[in-house]
Order: C-alpha cells, then structure tokens, then sequence
C-alpha cells in the first residue's frame, strides 16, 4: 500500500470517527432523545426512499413509518402504557421491525422472543419478560400451540394470519391511524429507561 492509500484510509477513517463522535455527544443515561426520535427523524430524511427490501417487496422510510405507527396507535387502543412490556415472537420480516419501532414510539417495552423457541423455555421468556400482551406472528402457530392456555394476564394476539385463542391483529391494525403518535406518550422517559 502506497503512502497516498494509507493518508486516504486514514482521512476516511477520521472523517467517520468525526461523524460518529457529533452523533453521540448528546448520548447520556439521562438524555430524553431515544431510539422512535432518532428514527423519525431518518423517516423524515429519507420520506420517499427506499428503506426495507424483503421477499420482493420495497417499503420506503415513509411507509415503513406509518406501518409502525399502527402498532403505536394498537398499543395504545388496549391499553398499554410507557413501561408495559409486550413479547414479540415472529420470525423475521418488515412488521417484526414495524411492530419493535411502533411499540417504542409509546413507551412501551419490546421483549425479543427467540423465534425457535416452545414449550416450557417459550413460556419461561414470555413470564419471566411480564409480557402484558404477546405478538405472535402465525407462523409461530405450532410453536405458541405448546403454551396456549398457559399464560394468564397475556393478551395474544395473531399476526399475518389467525391462530386459536389469539386476537386477530392485522384487523385491529386495520382500525389504526397510520399518524405518528404524540410524542407525549414517552416524553418521561430517558435512555436509561428499558
């Protein structure tokens, strides 16, 4: 590597460094700026362009914004609030990020459940999180199968399909303002805050 590469290496590496460091100065336990509000701000951005490519199928940063605010404004329709903690068991695809994003957007805690998982670790993950409401995505159907009936003050509900003794989601969904919720719903919580 000639002298002229190593100066460009080192220059592209200062000039991220440089980036990195503005991007996390207001970084701090008790900074009210979280993850929904970093992530609006790129909705905003980048509106119209492309942000998820699965399977085909493109949703743009503004597409992928209301989708998520669906689940904000789901959250909210049955009551959870700031703090509450909701089990996300699907495998992965858009809603699995749309559902993580939009349950942040109000607060609401987002316990990441091994897709693989059944039986007595499933239920294990799902008490141990005090899940308030579980999505499951209906893909999971046989898997969630090896714990239904065993959960008591869990609210299931079906995502992408139906499954027995779940509430239909992609219906209550339907229902949803696809608006950005109030950012009132998290504004007493600080990035200490799960």
């Amino acid at each position: 590597m000639g002298l002229f590469d190593s100066i460009k290496r080192e220059v592209t590496f200062f000039s991220a460094l440089s980036r990195t460091n503005n991007w996390m100065k207001d970084l701090s336990p008790d900074s009210q700026v979280l993850l929904p509000d970093n992530w609006e701000a790129i909705c905003d951005q980048f509106n119209s362009k492309p942000a998820i490519m699965f399977e085909g199928k493109t949703w743009t940063y503004g597409q992928f914004d209301g989708r998520a605010n669906l689940y904000a404004h789901w959250a909210v329709s049955i009551g959870l609030k700031a703090g509450d903690v909701v089990s996300l068991f699907m495998q992965n695809r858009p809603d699995y990020l749309a559902a993580w994003y939009g349950l942040t957007k109000v607060g609401v805690i987002v316990a990441l459940i091994n897709h693989n998982l059944q039986g007595p670790s499933l239920l294990h993950c799902v008490t141990i999180a005090k899940s308030k409401a579980a999505i499951v995505g209906a893909e999971q159907a046989d898997l969630w199968s090896t714990i239904d009936g065993q959960l008591t003050g869990v609210s299931v509900w079906a995502a992408g399909g139906l499954i027995p003794n779940a509430n239909d989601l992609d219906r209550a969904l339907n229902a949803q303002s696809n608006k950005r919720p109030s950012r009132a719903y998290r504004e007493m919580l600080t990035a200490k805050d799960p």
